[in-house]
Parts: structure tokens; sequence; C-alpha cells
């Protein structure tokens, strides 16, 4: 074993948060107004174990929460503004006068993930923006090949020069197909996917941003990332517009769409898991009439014609490649190239500076459009 491997499976149990004092402010309206409710919701504080400090609100104060960090604890400051209702409200959370569930949640997750608060549901993970950024640069580096998880796991952890986490639940033994030549990021995601799993940055309680590994669900790092409708598809996929030399000869798919990574330069990526498990989807052999052409519109009604759903992205480090997946209802009717599913996450910034070098360069129309 390895020792990036034995470091990142000596590291699976997600840090303790630090010892927490949460202090609690109660700002009441001005005029005095408000009260009988300021009683009540001291009341309710110290009954779920809190004490709050009451006082009018002054110019200037504004609902929020704070962080100080001390040497082995630290001080998270919450301060609610009251309105003439009774309600709390601090940074876009609102609790009705009473007291309620979600209040004592919310003052649960103060206390174990500090003012940033429990990261499930917040967009991009509810990570800061400087190590966000600092991942989606790493994850643009060159892919490294990983036969197993446990190995992906050590390689992301040299990628990221961040710990890894391997959920309990998943067998790190696990055998990944072969990485293709995309992105770290991009490339982990699909290899991950294969298995039914998949990888996502999170915070820990005490702060930390560290790697996750665990089972695949809609919050993962993606499979490359949606290009807009609004650009065209030879800015990302110069590639496949270029007349290249294609086989003449009938091939199987997997060989003919093998051929056309090699000969445009362009990866075409298939959703490995369910297309293993749908073994039917390569069809009737390929052949063509006009072995000189483009092949984008050759690929693309190949695999509509297998009823595979074919849409853009662009991997981690912002270059394009071709996606396709067994059909769905959503895309049926459409036969324009549909995006890549919407995502509440930042995309990495190399990214977001391919996509605005789409939009402004001055590209040539292909000259060659015919299969």
């Amino acid at each position: 074993m390895g020792l990036l491997v034995a470091l990142v499976l000596a590291s699976q149990n997600p840090a303790t948060p630090p010892p927490t004092e949460l202090r609690l402010e109660l700002l009441t309206p001005a005029g005095g107004r408000g009260s009988l409710a300021a009683q009540q919701w001291g009341r309710w504080f110290e009954a779920a174990g809190h004490t709050v400090r009451t006082r009018r609100q002054r110019v200037g104060d504004v609902a929020e929460v704070s962080e100080q960090t001390r040497r082995t604890s630290r001080l998270v400051t919450v301060r609610f503004v009251m309105d003439e209702a009774g309600t709390l409200r601090v940074e876009g959370k609102t609790f009705p006068r009473g007291g309620s569930a979600s209040l004592r949640k919310a003052l649960a997750d103060w206390q174990t993930f500090g003012a940033a608060g429990q990261p499930s549901g917040q967009r991009n993970w509810g990570i800061a923006r400087e190590p966000l950024t600092a991942i989606g640069r790493a994850a643009a580096a060159p892919a490294t090949d990983a036969a197993t998880v446990a190995e992906l796991a050590a390689s992301m952890t040299a990628h990221f020069e961040r710990p890894v986490r391997i959920d309990p639940i998943l067998d790190r033994t696990r055998r990944l197909p072969l990485s293709p030549p995309l992105a770290v990021g991009t490339a982990a995601a699909w290899q991950l996917e294969a298995v039914e799993m998949g990888w996502m940055p999170s915070r820990e309680p005490n702060g930390d941003v560290v790697i996750a590994i665990r089972p695949l669900d809609p919050l993962c790092w993606p499979v490359g990332w949606p290009v807009p409708r609004n650009i065209r598809a030879d800015r990302p996929l110069p590639g496949l517009f270029k007349t290249i030399s294609l086989p003449a000869e009938p091939l199987p798919l997997p060989e003919f769409l093998g051929r056309v990574e090699e000969a445009s330069g362009t990866v075409v990526l298939g959703l490995a898991g369910q297309l293993r498990k749908r073994g039917d989807w390569a069809g009737e052999d390929v052949g063509l009439q006009r072995p000189q052409a483009a092949a984008f519109p050759i690929v693309k009604r190949q695999l509509m014609r297998r009823q595979l759903t074919v849409s853009m992205r662009l991997d981690d480090a912002g270059t394009g490649f071709l996606r396709f997946e067994p059909f769905t209802p959503q895309a049926a009717g459409n036969s324009e190239l549909p995006a890549a599913a919407e995502t509440t996450a930042t995309p990495p910034p190399a990214v977001a500076e391919a996509i605005t070098r789409f939009r402004t360069a001055e590209v040539a129309p292909p000259k060659t459009l015919i299969p």
C-alpha cells in the first residue's frame, strides 16, 4: 500500500468541531414596541438551553451571524432583529413568534458548524469563495489513471492537496473504468459515476474543507459543465466540425467513436454504468458513404438513432467534450443539442473563462456539415 493511500484510509472520520460558545443577541424595535414578545423569546431561549441578551435596535445595527476564532475554541455571535409582530430575522432566515423546530435546528447548526452553518442545501456546498476557487483550479489539472476507489482517493489527495474522505459504506477496493483524457475533477466524477459513486467538496464542522467520496446523488461534482445554448457547437467542439478521415468500412459503434476521438481530438464520453446495464446500445455497425466528412452530424445521428441523448459539456479545464447517455423523456422532442443538467454550483474558473472566450471569439463557420 502506497503512502498516500495509507494516509487517505487513515483519515476517514470528519474532524470534530472545536468548543463553541454561542452568544445570542435580540434587537427589539425602536420606541419600546415589542417588549412582551421579547420577554416571550427570552423564556423560549432559556427553555432551549440558551441565554439571549435583549436591547433596542440602534442606527446601523443589522441582523448577522459572525464568528471569532480563538486558540482552541470559537465564539459564534447571532444577532437577531425582531419586528413589531415578534418575528426574528437573521441572514435570510425568519423565525415566527413562539419559537419553532427550525430555530432549534439553526442554533444546533451554528453550534456545530460555526457562523457558516450547516453546509447541506447551501449553494456551492456551503464553501467560501476562496477554497472553492482553489478546488476548481486544482480540478483543471490533467487526470492520472487509478484502478480502484482507494487509488483514486490517493491521486485526488495529491491533486487537491486536501484530505479525501471515503464514505465508510463504500467499497474502497471497487475497480474503476479507465480514466478519460480530461481534467482530473471531471474524469474522477465519470469514473466514480460508473460505480454509482461521486465526489464533492465538503466543509467539516471545524471549518476545514476536504474532498468527500460518497454514494452518487445530484449534489456530487458534475461530469462536465453545461455549455450555454447561445454558444455555437463548433466553438467548444471544433475538432468535430473539421473535415476528417473517417473509417469507410462498417464498424461497431464503440470502435467507430474511438476512431472519431482519435481523428478529431475530441472526447466522446458515454455514461458507463447505465450503458453497461443496457447492453444493446451499440446497435448495428456504422458504415459511411463519405469517409471524408465532419464527424459531428454523423455522431449525433448515430447516437440519437439508438435512443441516446447527446450534450455538449466542458471539463474543469474548459475543454469541450461530447457526452451521451440513455434517452430520457425530458429530452423528447428537442431536436437541438440539450444542455447538461443545471447545477447549483459555480463552475471552476477555467470553465467561466472558456465560456467568455467562446462568446467573444470570432470563429469561422465550419466548412463541411454534410455527413
